[in-house]
């Protein structure tokens, strides 16, 4: 009897590492999406343009543009910036 999962499954502990990282990836990326429709919504439903908001945060227009459309990878202090402004409770877990 084989006493590793990842043996029996036909992988490697390579493989698994492979498979969690790119899951990982995977996750991150959708959340970056989830942030960014985030963002748009509370700045639409408090009315501000975004150069208003930029005036705010001290960003640039156009990089909160980026952050809104999921592109990019913004610091956590610009998005911690953009949650104060917009009045979004941040919560921070390990992933």
């Amino acid at each position: 009897m084989i006493d590793e999962p990842e043996l029996a499954a036909g992988w490697t502990k390579a493989d698994w590492e492979h498979y969690r990282l790119l899951s990982l990836a995977l996750s991150l990326e959708a959340e970056r999406g989830r942030i960014g429709d985030l963002l748009f919504e509370r700045r639409c439903e408090q009315g501000f343009t975004r150069g208003q908001l930029a005036r705010l945060t001290g960003m640039r227009a156009k990089d909160i543009k980026r952050i809104e459309k999921g592109r990019g990878d913004p610091p956590l202090s610009l998005l911690h910036g953009l949650f104060e402004v917009l009045g979004i409770a941040a919560r921070y877990s390990a992933l």
